[in-house]
């Protein structure tokens, strides 16, 4: 059976001829990428092959790209929590921060990375240096070797360097301690008692009488006495230069002729 068709001739065409005649010219018009009704359809940035699809429909050819479902890869596909990927088969990182909670697309963690780790899908240990969240913290200058720390706390692998203390080396020495890691005490020897530098150890005020040396642990030697062994014994001692390391009396008297606790004044005889 024909039906009236109207062309430019004023015949009739049967209906398959006309048909056949409309897809060619449809067909033969779209350009790659694009479908439809006048070509107006674009084919689908998430085919699997982008900008390839079916010119009539618009239906992708090979599939979507991942995270993507429907004929013409327009509805994001629903995976199970804790997949992602084209058939939602692969699993979320157990390092992101919420384990096992990813897009279901691409597998960036959504929250980003537990402690250690760093990457779109937490699959990079930190690098030296770094530690924490996604990697975010730098290992502490105080640390004792440098810039080195457990990548997950930031605790220090060697302890501190001199003057500091805690896990991560940030806190300074409680007064009275001193040097690496604080766990030396200032000397009772410093003449203001157990108040040092806290990276040396070195007395603040010099030594207490008797005493001498940066953290004042050394004895003075014969023949000196008092703060920082800084004075000498008398010559007049009866035994000479031998006298008490901390107020200079002499061991043994004065030799004749001197009296004073450092025999430093001349005896009168009285008549």
């Amino acid at each position: 059976m024909c039906v009236k068709i109207f062309t430019k001739n004023c015949k009739s065409l049967p209906v398959y001829r006309y048909v056949v005649f409309m897809l060619q010219r449809f067909i033969a018009e779209c350009q790659l990428g694009s479908y439809g009704t006048d070509c107006k359809g674009v084919c689908s940035v998430n085919c699997f092959h982008a900008s390839r699809c079916d010119k009539v429909t618009g239906q992708c050819y090979s599939g979507c790209k991942p995270g993507m479902t429907g004929n013409k890869c327009d509805q994001r596909k629903k995976c199970q929590p804790g997949f992602y990927g084209i058939y939602c088969s692969r699993q979320c990182s157990v390092n992101c921060y919420v384990a096992r909670q990813c897009d279901p697309s691409t597998g960036h963690c959504t929250n980003g990375c537990t402690q250690g780790w760093t990457g779109n899908t937490c699959e990079q240990q930190c690098q030296q240096g770094h530690y924490g969240r996604d990697c975010s913290q730098t290992c502490s200058v105080n640390c004792n070797l440098e810039n080195q720390c457990d990548r997950i706390n930031g605790t220090c692998d060697e302890g501190c360097k001199p003057g500091w203390t805690g896990k991560t080396c940030v806190q300074n020495c409680d007064p009275g301690r001193f040097g690496k890691n604080c766990m030396q005490r200032c000397s009772v020897n410093c003449k203001v008692t157990s108040i040092c530098d806290m990276f040396t150890g070195r007395c603040d005020g010099g030594c207490k009488l008797g005493w001498k040396g940066d953290t004042c642990d050394q004895k003075c030697q014969q023949g000196h006495y008092g703060r920082d062994c800084s004075q000498t014994c008398s010559t007049n001692c009866h035994i000479e230069n031998q006298c008490n390391r901390f107020n200079g009396v002499c061991d043994e008297g004065c030799k004749p002729g001197w009296t004073g606790i450092t025999c430093d004044q001349i005896f009168r005889f009285c008549y």
